[in-house]
């Protein structure tokens, strides 16, 4: 969102982004209530908030999963069967990265909530409660990611974009652009727009990721150091799909199947919760 305000590019499809910002587990409520036309949902928040009789719809690409396991660089866990009956945590329910995490492990015949002890909070507490040493290991992504790895306060076990890979034949989806279904069929012109300014940001992003980090567009990362420059842009080009294609759409409608499968989620969860504008 920086590098599109930074860049101008709602203006050049003629859009003025008024930007309002809020906690990962909050903005798609914000969609819920009509607070604001478009914001993030995952997959699972869309289908929660549309099972609540609500008609959220996602319609294009935002980020793809970008969460890690981490552990303290001293600590002698090596994998997720090591930190069995540990403290271990995530944001809340019905975060994608929860749910991605449930996802995950489900493929390993490990049910999260039994083989852990999970602290669910906001970013930044989960954040203290690593630093501190309240938790054992923690589900976290950039920005926070980068200077924990980058100045060895904590230490990679996994990241879950790589299993998915392995499993799914390609990363899931875990925020994607959503508004109303009344909005968007009041403004297909302009969501179209959006769809596409969003494609192009995560291009830009893609080709040339360190001139786009170092710049006062990403400010809100709060890099400090060329490690973490370095090790941030590595990373860009998995965060960003930029592609809303049928088959993208049918995986976010495969998550919310399989979580319903394994009972995570209400068997009447909707999951047709994509569209195409």
């Amino acid at each position: 969102m920086d590098l599109i305000i930074g860049e101008s590019l709602d203006e050049e499809h003629d859009l003025n982004f008024e930007v309002t910002r809020a906690g990962p587990s909050k903005v798609n409520q914000l969609v819920v209530n009509g607070a604001i036309d478009i914001g993030h949902a995952a997959p699972t928040q869309a289908a929660a908030a549309n099972r609540q009789g609500n008609n959220m719809q996602l319609f294009g690409p935002w980020l793809a999963n970008h969460t890690s396991l981490v552990v303290k660089s001293d600590s002698s866990y090596e994998s997720w069967e090591d930190l069995r009956g540990e403290t271990v945590a995530t944001l809340p329910e019905p975060t994608a990265s929860y749910y991605d995490t449930t996802l995950r492990l489900s493929h390993m015949d490990i049910e999260f909530e039994e083989a852990y002890d999970v602290e669910q909070a906001g970013t930044q507490t989960i954040h203290s409660y690593f630093q501190r040493g309240d938790v054992d290991a923690y589900v976290i992504f950039p920005p926070l990611l980068i200077p924990t790895l980058a100045d060895g306060d904590g230490r990679e076990i996994e990241r879950l974009a790589e299993p998915f890979r392995e499993i799914y034949g390609g990363n899931l989806h875990f925020q994607n652009l959503a508004a109303s279904n009344d909005w968007l069929e009041e403004n297909e012109e302009r969501a179209s727009a959006v769809v596409d300014i969003f494609v192009e940001a995560s291009e830009m992003m893609a080709e040339d990721p360190v001139s786009y980090l170092e710049s006062n567009y990403t400010d809100t990362a709060n890099y400090e150091t060329d490690e973490h420059y370095e090790l941030a842009a590595e990373r860009t080009s998995d965060i960003y799909p930029g592609t809303w294609e049928e088959e993208d759409r049918q995986q976010v409608q495969d998550q919310i199947e399989e979580l319903k499968d394994l009972g995570h989620l209400e068997g009447d969860t909707p999951s047709d919760v994509t569209v195409t504008v």
